[in-house]
């Protein structure tokens, strides 16, 4: 498992990936830049290399945030039927333990007794047990009938919890898909940031006689507009992008 490599400051997401878009940009373009740190030892191989590390955490945000959204779509669509599927359910089994109050075999048989279970898989059982043994004993149908329940209800109630039970399926694949970004994400950050904070000190040993070129890189020079014996604000080399 990969830690902290350096300390982190508050910095947010976007904020993060654009300075250091930024700073790939300058390092790359501006030949002064590139002479004075390829000295020691950042060339144009090595650049590439932290600029492919940046590109790949900017690849998995971008991902990060489209399965987010969809997985917030899911979970919505999922509430509204799981919502609707209960009511309709609930409705049917009053009904039934009003038909068969004195029908001790369709009491057991139906599972009408008892509170509703909470967690979907045993509430996802209880109705199954009860669409499928009513529509597997004509004679209960006929019972249900007198309160004007129909086989096509029932049949359309089991559709919809199967329909349910897909679409609880798909949320928990994309939960799981989004979890396993957020983990990749959060060691991919590790790494950039590993990376940035070795070639920032590296680009202000080789720019100490030009701040100017720190500035235009986004990186402030040591000891430029803080008091003597302060300690220095981390910059982007210890960002703390949000998760």
């Amino acid at each position: 498992m990969l830690t902290k490599a350096i300390h982190f400051t508050k910095q947010t997401k976007n904020d993060y990936l654009l300075s250091l878009a930024s700073l790939f940009g300058v390092s790359s373009s501006d030949e002064a830049i590139r002479n004075a740190v390829s000295v020691y030892g950042y060339d144009a191989r090595r650049l590439t290399q932290g600029n492919d590390l940046y590109r790949d955490l900017n690849a998995l945000e971008n991902e990060h945030i489209q399965v987010g959204g969809e997985k917030t779509l899911l979970v919505s669509r999922k509430q509204l039927m799981q919502k609707a599927v209960s009511k309709e359910y609930m409705k049917f089994l009053k009904i039934a333990r009003i038909a068969f109050a004195e029908n001790e075999y369709a009491t057991d048989l139906l599972m009408l007794e008892g509170i509703r279970e909470r967690t979907f898989n045993k509430w996802f059982s209880q109705v199954m047990v009860f669409v499928n043994n009513l529509l597997n004993h004509p004679e209960l149908m006929s019972a249900m009938g007198e309160y004007g329940v129909k086989n096509i209800h029932i049949e359309k109630l089991k559709a919809e919890v199967e329909n349910l039970s897909d679409l609880i399926q798909q949320c928990n694949k994309i939960a799981n898909k989004h979890k396993q970004l957020t983990q990749k994400k959060q060691k991919q950050t590790i790494k950039v940031q590993a990376w940035v904070s070795d070639y920032i000190k590296i680009a202000r040993i080789a720019l100490e006689d030009q701040p100017q070129h720190l500035e235009k890189m986004g990186i402030k020079s040591p000891g430029v507009g803080r008091p003597r014996g302060r300690k220095r604000k981390s910059d982007m080399s210890t960002a703390n992008p949000a998760s």
